[in-house]
This record gives structure tokens, C-alpha cells and sequence, in this order.
């Protein structure tokens, strides 16, 4: 029933192709006159999101209009805010891709029929509902998350929300390889995981003396060999201890 406001929880890996979903739902809805909010946790993931807006529309057969699209974030200059927030409540605005921002009391749509919340799970319940107050009656909402919140996940089993699983990764994708392991710095008689032992081994430390590494030490090597490989190595601290 069109006439009832969806909502979707899009779960998939990084890199699956969601913000593909997104894109195309959003193209949707513009092309039937209505507007869409595309909402990120940070300011570059929605530069991301206008970026690939732009290649969306360069992809769009000879003759077809793109849809019209902006970006608003806490850095946006109040004069553009201004001319912004004017043409978002004219309906001169198809898409409007930006942060907390779009949830902030001045941001008015026109006719806004598609709420996507990127990351989901980074935005907190009152937030999500803030942005869907947008609109009366509610749009439709797409949610869009890698790793769904155990509410989310009560309402797909109990509520109305509806799960939609990207199961596969798209063609040229390089495999993501994941290793498990717990730290103790006591010497160990057999390694945490396969990855991290067969980097070990190719160490020269390992090569030059039998005694057992650390996972702390395995997980160095690790990332040494990465490195010299070319890749590239993140490492994620708690805010909290």
C-alpha cells in the first residue's frame, strides 16, 4: 500500500553497495516529485554521499533530469544556510544529503517523502524521530547499517520495520579477511588466529630465535607486513576505558 509510510532496515558489509540502494530509492522519489533527506553521522561521509551523487547523475541516460541536490553541515555558511533552507521549503531541492543538521528546527521540506539514515546505529532513537517529524504523515525510511542496534533488530522480529539483507559483495571487491584474537602478554604456546601467525612467521624476529611472540607481537608483525605490502592499518581506541 503506497498510501502506508515504509520502513526498511537495509543491512550489508561495508563496500556491499547500500548507498547504490540509497541512491536509486532517492532517484525514485525525486522522480515522482517528492523529496528526499539523506542523513550521515559525519560531515565527510555526507561529502562522500554528494560525491557519489555526482557519478549517479553523470550515469543517467541522455535526456533524463537529475534530480536537485545539496549538502548542509554544522559547517555550511549561514548565507548559503540561508538561500539553502529558502529553496529546501520552495520544493527548488530534491535531495538534501547533510548531518545532525537536517534534524535542526529551521530545516523545513517542502513535500519530503524519503528519510535515509546512514550508519543507523550512530543516531539515537529521538534523533531518528526528529527527522521523520519532518514530514506529516511520516515519509518513508529507509535505515542503512552494517552492524544493526539489538533494537532495530526487535523491531524487524516484533514491529513493523522490514529487514532487507545485501548477502553478497559487488564484482572486484577485495575479500575482507577477519582474525579474532585476545590479548595476554604471556608468552603462548599456539597463536590466536592463522593470519597472525603466518605473518609471524615470515618475520625475521620469528626466523632468528624459537622463542614464542606475544598476540601483541604477532599483531605488529602483522601490521608490519601489511604496510610493507602497500596496504594501509587502522587502529581503533575505546573513548572510553
Amino acid at each position: 500500500d503506497s498510501s502506508t509510510p515504509s520502513s526498511t532496515l537495509l543491512q550489508g558489509d561495508v563496500g556491499c553497495g547500500k548507498t547504490v540502494v540509497a541512491l536509486l530509492a532517492a532517484h525514485a522519489m525525486a522522480s515522482n516529485g517528492r523529496q528526499v533527506a539523506f542523513m550521515a553521522p559525519t560531515e565527510v561521509l555526507a561529502d562522500q554521499h554528494i560525491k557519489s551523487l555526482d557519478a549517479f547523475c553523470e550515469t543517467l541516460p541522455a535526456g533524463q533530469t537529475p534530480p536537485s541536490y545539496a549538502l548542509l553541515t554544522g559547517s555550511t555558511k549561514p548565507a548559503e544556510r540561508r538561500e539553502l533552507l529558502k529553496m529546501l521549503a520552495s520544493g527548488d531541492i530534491d535531495i538534501l544529503v547533510g548531518t545532525h543538521a537536517l534534524i535542526s528546527a529551521p530545516v523545513q521540506f517542502h513535500d519530503l517523502g524519503l528519510a535515509i539514515v546512514d550508519e543507523q546505529h550512530k543516531f539515537g532513537v529521538e534523533q531518528r524521530a526528529a527527522l521523520l517529524s519532518k514530514a506529516s504523515p511520516a515519509p518513508h525510511m529507509l535505515n542503512m547499517s552494517a552492524t544493526p542496534i539489538p533494537r532495530s533488530l526487535a523491531l524487524v522480529l516484533y514491529g513493523e520495520m522490514e529487514l532487507v539483507e545485501i548477502r553478497e559483495m559487488p564484482p572486484g571487491r577485495t575479500p575482507v579477511a577477519t582474525s579474532v584474537w585476545v590479548e595476554d602478554n604471556a608468552r603462548e604456546e599456539a597463536g590466536p588466529s592463522v593470519s597472525l601467525d603466518a605473518a609471524a612467521e615470515n618475520s625475521p624476529r620469528a626466523n632468528a630465535q624459537s622463542t614464542p611472540m606475544t598476540t601483541r607481537e604477532k599483531l605488529a608483525q602483522a601490521i608490519k607486513v601489511e604496510i610493507d605490502s602497500g596496504g594501509k592499518c587502522f587502529i581503533v581506541c575505546p573513548l572510553i576505558d
